[in-house]
């Protein structure tokens, strides 16, 4: 079972500051917003916390051998066409409402299968770490949620409104 910590909240909430302390500690790989693997990483226009472009990056080189093959096999235009038209809220909120059937469920079942292997290399990888993903959209939380092999915990992260006048941040977790 893949153990997945993942930071939900609104943008500009600090999510990223505690992603980062997270992965610090032993047994934790903090892997940024896994949500953008598909139009950053593979698209090779982002670069890593490391300091390097996602596909020169040996963990996520790693990762992508393990998941795909290699950079060169992993399914870009199919995972950016899943990702463009399955990861939005619409998209799930009309699935929930279909109850699983019809058309576009077929689409879903497709995204779902390429995150799994993305987030089942990701473990290998990291050597059975749990994995922190503050990608902090609604709809992808619901996604990963319905994948049986990945075991999702959820934190909130609320950024004080106070804060946002100052530059402060005062988080609030749940568990």
């Amino acid at each position: 079972m893949v153990e997945v910590l993942y930071i939900g909240g609104f943008t500009r909430s600090g999510s990223t500051i505690v992603d980062r302390i997270l992965g610090a500690h032993s047994g934790i790989v903090n892997c940024g917003e896994i949500r953008h693997f598909w139009d950053r990483s593979l698209t090779g226009s982002h670069l890593c916390g490391c300091g390097v472009r996602g596909s020169e990056c040996s963990f996520w080189s790693a990762v992508a051998e393990k998941a795909f093959g290699g950079w060169e096999q992993a399914p870009r235009e199919e995972a950016l066409r899943l990702w463009s038209k399955v990861d939005r809220l619409a998209y799930v909120l009309g699935a929930m409402l279909r109850g699983g059937q019809g058309k576009g469920d077929e689409m879903l079942e497709a995204y779902k299968a390429w995150i799994e292997k993305l987030y089942k290399a990701i473990e290998v990888v990291s050597d059975g770490a749990i994995i922190v993903d503050s990608s902090k959209h609604r709809a992808y939380a619901y996604i990963l949620s319905s994948i049986p092999s990945i075991r999702l915990r959820l934190v909130h992260l609320v950024r004080d409104p106070r804060g946002v006048a100052r530059g402060q941040r005062k988080f609030l977790f749940a568990w």
